[in-house]
């Protein structure tokens, strides 16, 4: 049993085992039903494998909190656990540790594949996962997958490959020195949305990435949301601040 064994499950010479591993599953290819994608992570500094859309939304969702420094590492197919300590061999998609070396086990799931049995299965891993100081988490195309944040984030990653690095630091500079700024002024400046949406992703500038983009879209120097709480945690429901300060 894991708990047995110098390093048990959670503990920082079992993550450092976990982090210094390659993935315990290859993952499949093309499939009936997914599809594989491989992505290359400036953070992991290889190419992650990924199996589903889904998956892959949350790889992009996962390197864009790492280039917001709100996580640290995170690994694809990180481990397996045994059948003695949760009842059977749990491969999670990923695992993220935060700032606060704190630690994240990530699962991803269809919502409508979702039903009693499978919720209970979760419930009692994330509970069995608490308690070895560990944080559960579920991702699904509802939450924190939606269809906005997917969306965006696909983008902001395409053209952040196409933007030159001076235009989106250029915009940074416009927003540092006029404060949070509508998307429709912000073209009157002359930056257009592709700007917007490379120095999003370079974490130059911020908008509500989990809402649709549009002209009344706030974009700012600062977070205007903590993407971290959203997709790790429970979301506010709200823009904090920056409803307080846009109602000034």
């Amino acid at each position: 049993m894991l708990n047995k064994i110098p390093n048990p499950m959670g503990s920082y010479g079992w993550l450092d085992r976990v982090l210094s591993t390659p993935p315990v599953r290859k993952l499949k290819g093309r499939t009936k039903s997914t599809q594989y994608h491989e992505l290359w992570s400036n953070h992991v500094n290889r190419f992650v494998g990924a199996q589903g859309r889904n998956e892959a939304i949350a790889l992009l969702l996962l390197e864009h909190l790492a280039t917001l420094g709100q996580i640290t590492r995170f690994k694809e197919q990180p481990f397996v656990t045994e059948p003695e300590e949760f009842g059977h061999a749990i491969i999670p998609d990923f695992l993220a540790i935060d700032r606060d070396k704190k630690i994240y086990v990530i699962e991803v799931k269809n919502s409508r594949f979702i039903t009693a049995i499978t919720q209970a299965n979760l419930d009692r891993n994330k509970q069995r996962f608490s308690e070895l100081g560990i944080t559960y988490v579920c991702w699904t195309d509802h939450h924190p997958l939606s269809l906005y944040l997917r969306h965006n984030l696909v983008e902001m990653r395409r053209v952040a490959q196409l933007v030159p690095q001076d235009e989106t630091q250029e915009l940074r500079a416009h927003l540092v020195e006029h404060g949070p700024t509508r998307f429709f002024s912000l073209v009157d400046a002359g930056f257009d949305q592709g700007c917007v949406l490379a120095a999003a992703w370079r974490g130059e500038a911020y908008f509500p990435v989990q809402e649709a983009f549009g002209p009344e879209t706030s974009v700012s120097h600062l977070p205007i949301i903590d993407l971290a709480a959203i997709a790790l945690g429970t979301s506010t429901g709200g823009h904090g601040w920056w409803e307080q300060l846009s109602r000034a």
